[in-house]
């Protein structure tokens, strides 16, 4: 995720910035961010780039989504770039 053109750093450092509640919402954040930058680039980004670089994120972050089906709420966020484009 450090090097990907579409992953959105402010949001990163939002999601780091967490102590309370929040992570999930903001995870989604990224991943629709994600999908709207590669989507809006012509770049046909899939739901398992999309959790890939999640996980990323996550396995620095305390790997709070390691049992989490996170390709399947990438798809999600995939579907909603596409419903609200």
């Amino acid at each position: 995720y450090k090097n990907c053109p579409f992953f959105p750093k402010r949001l990163e450092t939002e999601y780091r910035s967490i102590t309370n509640t929040g992570w999930y919402h903001k995870m989604f954040q990224i991943m629709v961010a994600v999908a709207g930058s590669a989507i809006k680039n012509n770049y046909p980004i899939t739901s398992d780039e999309i959790a890939l670089l999640c996980r990323q994120l996550d396995s620095e972050t305390g790997n709070w989504y390691k049992d989490r089906p996170l390709t399947k709420e990438a798809d999600r966020a995939l579907e909603y770039v596409y419903r609200n484009m």
